[in-house]
């Protein structure tokens, strides 16, 4: 009998052991740390930064909505900011507080402590933070020295540091100097103001001279008037007097002004229409006043760019 009774405890035995062994074991629980920058030397005003690490089961969630909101904790405390960090299954809640207690001493104060929500399993569980103690100092003695004189008891104004200009007023002075200078070659290269009068530049002021007869009023005398500006600024940029047969030769000697060499040839025909023929207003059907313009601007642009 007993022979018999062995085996079969023997193999009840193993059954209840594999059982045990198959079955899930159950997730750790939750484990928390507050880690904070420091614990004492706390002023009124001051920041207070604080870390709760969160270290969850797998597959665990957090329920940002069960977190404390910034805003007041306490009469002295203000809850700034709150920032959630997950890797892996730690969880890193980052905290900023503000202290608002005015010591009077230096004390000890308990940093309230909050549940946090977490989904495991689609089951909610909550898991309390713990308290956390800071120190906090006052600003000033609570009973300082006795003084005769009450101005005793405060310290004078710090002065407002003096800072030499002297060094920056040259400074300024240099650079608005290289600035003028700099500007120097841009008014020659433009015929701006000193510059404007040079030979080097007649379809510049004849441009000017056509923007002025423009403000008056488009007239006959004012076009005949335009046409001799032209023909001025041509007879300066080529050294002597050109006509029309002469404009080969003075696009032969400047090339520059080849690109407006249409433009010459509308020219030379407005102006025999008009000096000529005694027929402006034909000239300035062959070539309107806005393309006198036009053919002047392009004219003192080739200028410009001529070496």
């Amino acid at each position: 009998m007993a022979a018999r009774i062995l085996p079969i405890a023997a193999t009840l035995t193993v059954l209840l052991l594999g059982a045990a062994q198959a079955q899930p074991a159950g997730d750790a629980s939750p484990d928390v740390v507050v880690r904070a920058e420091r614990d004492i030397g706390f002023f009124t005003g001051d920041l207070i930064r604080a870390d709760v690490i969160l270290t969850v089961p797998a597959g665990a969630t957090l329920d940002r909505a069960s977190l404390p909101v910034p805003g007041p904790v306490a009469y002295w405390l203000d809850l700034r900011d709150i920032t959630v960090v997950r890797h892996g299954r730690t969880i890193t809640l980052h905290l900023i507080y503000q202290n608002f207690y005015v010591a009077l001493d230096a004390r000890r104060m308990q940093m309230p402590g909050f549940p946090v929500g977490l989904l495991i399993g689609g089951t909610a569980q909550a898991v309390d933070v713990p308290p956390w103690t800071i120190g906090v100092s006052p600003l000033r003695e609570v009973a300082p020295p006795v003084q005769e004189d009450p101005k005793a008891y405060l310290q004078p104004d710090r002065p407002a540091g003096y800072l030499d200009t002297g060094r920056w007023w040259t400074v300024t002075g240099g650079l608005a100097v290289a600035a003028l200078l700099a500007l120097l070659p841009l008014a020659y290269h433009r015929a701006w103001g000193p510059f404007r009068r040079r030979p080097a530049r007649d379809f510049a002021a004849a441009v000017r001279h056509l923007r002025r007869l423009g403000a008056r009023g488009e007239t006959e005398t004012g076009y005949l008037e335009a046409l001799l500006i032209l023909h001025r600024a041509l007879d300066g940029a080529a050294g002597r007097r050109v006509l029309a047969d002469d404009m080969p030769a003075f696009l032969n000697r400047r090339p520059v002004f080849t690109p407006a060499r249409a433009g010459l040839e509308a020219f030379f025909q407005a102006s025999r229409q008009a000096f000529f023929g005694s027929a402006p207003a034909k000239a300035r059907q062959v070539l309107p006043f806005k393309d006198l313009q036009v053919l002047g601007r392009s004219l003192a642009a080739a200028e410009r760019g001529r070496p």
